[in-house]
C-alpha cells in the first residue's frame, strides 16, 4: 500500500527535492524560550546564541510522541516507513524514534536506521532512499543500498574549542589545560556514530592540512562539502578549498553550516569536511 515513507530529523542537510521526505525539527531552548530548528530560528542565529553563552544553549531532540504521531499519520497511506536518523551516539533522536516505533507496532512495517553520521551525510542517505521509493523499491531492497552508502560516508574535523570538548568528555580538564597552554588542535573523525580523537596539531594551518590529506586519500569521491559555522568561509575554509579544488577539479565542495548536533559537541569553532566515496 503506497510507497515507502521516508522519515528523519533536522540534522540532515538535505540538498534539493524534499518530496516524500518527513522532517521532524530539533527543539532549540535558548534560557526559557524554545524554538524549532530551521523553522523558528536560522542555524545564524542558533550559532550567534550559542556564541554568546553555551550554558543558555540547549539541543532536545524530537520526542516519542512526536515520532509516534507522524508514524501513525504515515501507515494510514503505506504499510512501510524507514526512518533515519544521525547517530546514536551524538543524539537520542534515534532511541525515541526506535521506542516510537514500537508503541505504533502492526499499523506498518517501520525501520529505524542509525546513519552513524550527520548533516550531509544524513542527508545524502536521506534524499537516496526518497529517490529510490519514489522509483518504486520496497524497504528491502532501500535498506540494502542504505548500507552500502553507510559504509562510504566519512567526516573528520578539528577545533580549538578545548571548552566544548571538555563539556562533553572528550577532554579531562587537564588535557583542556595543557591543549590550550600549547595552542593544540585535536582532529575528530566521526567513526561508527562516535567522534574520535585521531591526532593533535598546533597551528591552523598544519590542521587544514591535515583534512586535506585525510580527502586526498580517496581515489574517487562522489559527494562532499566543507562544514564550518558561516556560510561565508573563513580564512582556514578557503585555504582547505583551494587545496581541495587543486587535488578534486571535478568535484564541488559546497560550505555548509554543520548542525545544532554536532556544534554541542564540538562547539561552533569547528572546520570539518565530509566526503561520500564512490562506490566500486
Amino acid at each position: 500500500m503506497g510507497r515507502v515513507a521516508i522519515v528523519t530529523d533536522s540534522m540532515a542537510h538535505i540538498e534539493g527535492n524534499r518530496t516524500g521526505i518527513t522532517v521532524l525539527p530539533f527543539t532549540i531552548q535558548i534560557a526559557e524560550k524554545r524554538y524549532r530548528d530551521g523553522i523558528d530560528l536560522s542555524r545564524e542565529e542558533f550559532f550567534r546564541a550559542l556564541e554568546h553563552d553555551y550554558a543558555q544553549v540547549s539541543v532536545i531532540p524530537p520526542d516519542v510522541e512526536q515520532f509516534q504521531r507522524v508514524y501513525a499519520q504515515l501507515s494510514a497511506r503505506t504499510d512501510q516507513i524507514l526512518s533515519i536518523h544521525g547517530s546514536g551516539k551524538l543524539s537520542r533522536a534515534l532511541a525515541n524514534a526506535q521506542r516510537a516505533s514500537r508503541n505504533v507496532l502492526g499499523r506498518a512495517e517501520i525501520v529505524v536506521l542509525d546513519s552513524l553520521s550527520s548533516s550531509l551525510g544524513l542527508g545524502i542517505l536521506v534524499s537516496h532512499a526518497a529517490r529510490l521509493a519514489a522509483q518504486g523499491a520496497r524497504l528491502e531492497e532501500i535498506m540494502r543500498a542504505m548500507r552500502k552508502i553507510i559504509s562510504h560516508l566519512y567526516m573528520v574535523f578539528y577545533t580549538a574549542d578545548l571548552e566544548s570538548l571538555q563539556r562533553n568528555r572528550y577532554l579531562t580538564a587537564s588535557q583542556t589545560l595543557l591543549g590550550s597552554l600549547l595552542g593544540i588542535k585535536p582532529i575528530l573523525f566521526l567513526e561508527d556514530g562516535r567522534l574520535t580523537a585521531l591526532e593533535k596539531v598546533r597551528t591552523h594551518e598544519k590542521a587544514v592540512e591535515k583534512l586535506h590529506e585525510f580527502v586526498a586519500e580517496f581515489s574517487d569521491v562522489a559527494q562532499a562539502a566543507i562544514l564550518q559555522r558561516h556560510t561565508t568561509p573563513s580564512q582556514e575554509a578557503k585555504m582547505l578549498l583551494a587545496r581541495l579544488q587543486t587535488t578534486f577539479p571535478s568535484v564541488a565542495f559546497p560550505i555548509i553550516q554543520y548542525d545544532p548536533v554536532l556544534a554541542s559537541h564540538i562547539g561552533p569553532a569547528a572546520l570539518g569536511v565530509i566526503v561520500y566515496e564512490a562506490e566500486a
